[in-house]
């Protein structure tokens, strides 16, 4: 599936809030977004909750640094509010554990790898 945000790229992993998964990721920069369902038919941006991400290598080693956005942007077109969360700069090809938590109590969060 391709989703694009802000020049975006192909969707390469999504994770439930709170949640792990493991992602096979190519060597080169992976974009990190937060997306919810909105709640109410208003265009109300909604900020990313307080989370704690970790993406490291499956087979272990330790966890890549998440770098925040250049400037924060979202958006919150039809029924779904996209934030930006930064990105992870991916150094060696191979499979990773991606971690992300805590629960929120919005509707539908989910962490989205793009490439």
């Amino acid at each position: 599936m391709l989703k694009k945000l802000f020049g975006g790229g192909e969707e390469l992993g999504r994770i439930a809030i709170p949640g792990d998964t493991t992602v096979t990721l190519e060597a080169g920069k992976v974009k990190l977004r937060y997306e919810q369902r909105r709640e109410t038919a208003q265009k109300q941006a909604y900020g990313p909750p307080d989370l704690e991400i970790t993406v490291a290598p499956a087979d272990g080693g330790p966890p890549l640094e998440v770098q925040p956005p250049r400037m924060q942007s979202g958006s919150s077109g039809g029924k779904l509010v996209k934030v930006a969360l930064g990105s992870i700069d991916v150094a060696e090809p191979g499979t990773y554990r991606v971690t992300v938590g805590p629960a929120v109590e919005r509707p539908e969060p989910a962490l989205v790898l793009l490439g």
